[in-house]
Formats: C-alpha cells, sequence, structure tokens
C-alpha cells in the first residue's frame, strides 16, 4: 500500500478515535492486515503511533471539558486493569496463529457493539469499569486495536455519560500503548517501526480536531447508538474479512 495513502487513513481513524474514544488502530488493523502487513509487523506500530494520538486528543478533550475531575477515578479503574492485560495480549501476539487473534477481535467488538444499540444499561460501578478495562487491555496488547469501542461503548452499556466516556477512552489508553509497545519489543526479537513515526504529524494533527465535535455530539440522544452501531460495523468488517465473505 502507498505511504501515503497510509497517511490519509491514519489521519481519518485519529479523527474518529478523538472524536468517538475508538476507532484508529480498530480501522487501521484491519485495512492494513488486508493490504498485506502481518499482526507482528502491525502492533508496535500502531501502538506508537497510537500513543502520541491519544496524548493528542487527551488534551484537547480537557481543553473542550469533555473531560473533568470526576472522571479521573474512572479513568484509573480502567488503565490498571488494561495495562497489566495489555502486557499478556503483546505475549500473546508471537506466539498465536493470526486468523485466530482476527477472529476474537472482531466477534467481541460485535458483541458490544450490538449490547450498546439494544440500548440495555446496567449499573456494574467500578467492578464493571475493571472488567472492561481487563478485555479492552488485552485486545490492545494482542492486536494494536480493539481497546476504543470496548471502553467507549463499555462506559455507555454500563450508564455513563457520553462525553466523558469518549475522553476516559482516550486518556485511559496512554498507559497500555507504553506497556504494550515495550513488552512487544522486548520478547519480539526482530521488530521494524517503518510507517509509525511518519503517520505520527498527520494523526496527531486529526485527533486535535476531534473532542471539539465530542462535545457538539454528546447533547443528541442518539450518540451512544450511534457510537455502538459503529463499533458493531466495526466488527463485522474484521470477521467478513477474516472469513472470506
Amino acid at each position: 500500500m502507498n505511504l501515503y495513502i497510509i497517511f490519509l487513513v491514519a489521519s481519518l481513524a485519529a479523527f474518529i478515535n478523538s472524536l468517538l474514544g475508538m476507532g484508529y488502530g480498530t480501522i487501521l488493523t484491519p485495512i492494513l492486515v488486508m493490504a498485506g502487513y502481518e499482526p507482528k509487523i502491525l502492533v508496535p506500530n500502531i501502538l506508537l503511533s497510537q500513543l502520541v494520538v491519544d496524548v493528542t486528543g487527551g488534551v484537547f478533550h480537557l481543553k473542550n471539558r469533555n473531560f473533568s475531575g470526576k472522571d479521573v477515578k474512572t479513568v484509573i479503574a480502567i488503565a490498571i486493569p488494561a495495562t497489566v492485560l495489555s502486557t499478556l495480549g503483546a505475549l500473546t501476539t508471537v506466539n498465536t496463529p493470526s486468523i485466530y487473534l482476527k477472529l476474537y477481535i472482531g466477534a467481541l467488538i460485535t458483541a458490544i457493539g450490538l449490547l450498546v444499540i439494544t440500548g440495555k444499561r446496567f449499573n456494574a460501578g467500578y467492578k464493571g469499569l475493571g472488567l472492561i478495562g481487563v478485555f479492552a487491555g488485552f485486545n490492545k496488547g494482542l492486536m494494536g486495536g480493539g481497546f476504543g469501542p470496548i471502553v467507549a461503548s463499555g462506559q455507555i452499556f454500563i450508564n455513563r455519560e457520553f462525553r466523558s466516556s469518549i475522553a476516559v477512552g482516550n486518556i485511559s489508553e496512554i498507559t497500555v500503548c507504553i506497556a504494550g509497545l515495550l513488552t512487544f519489543i522486548k520478547t519480539a526479537g526482530q521488530y521494524t517501526l517503518t510507517f509509525a513515526l511518519p503517520i505520527c504529524i498527520p494523526a496527531a494533527a486529526a485527533a486535535a480536531i476531534g473532542p471539539y465535535l465530542t462535545r457538539a455530539v454528546g447533547n443528541r440522544k442518539d450518540a451512544p447508538r450511534l457510537l455502538g452501531a459503529l463499533t458493531m460495523l466495526l466488527g463485522i468488517c474484521v470477521l467478513t474479512k477474516v472469513l472470506g465473505i
């Protein structure tokens, strides 16, 4: 795939990620898989560029008041288990056939999106947030994607407010990216960062725009279902590609 096309896709994914708290790795990973890149090459590149995207998005979510002091505990409740499990995910990537990784990610994301679309909500408290962090962190280390859909949609499912759910998704992912990247580099032996650094600048620029729109979209009553629909669509796209449908 032409590097300029990768720039464009990464920028679009970064914009969606900062707008809806999901989509960077989940969009970029399957597209690059279709272009012929193997997960073991994709993961470190996506984790590094995602780190830049999340830091940028987090700063602008704070600026737009999508994130406040009351959300700090939520970030901690998600980030700690997610960071720990991201290392396990990275280790699993090194030793597991790609097709099983893709099937797992696609099925889980599809299921979460469907649950959000139904409109059902479940008050789970911090235990629920911790469980969300476990699945999301494992996914991130596993394939470089799948964190945002679980964290953003998962928070909506347990009855959290839309705007803060998006911001928490971006900010809690920062430590996860760092842990997953360091684990992958240490255990993979050979790795390459061929396209991570070049896409960081356009991706970060796009990530700065999304939080402004999050504030506006968050006022819509149908925003949670929109998020759920996009989550389910991403999962279905991954499954159809893997299954050759």
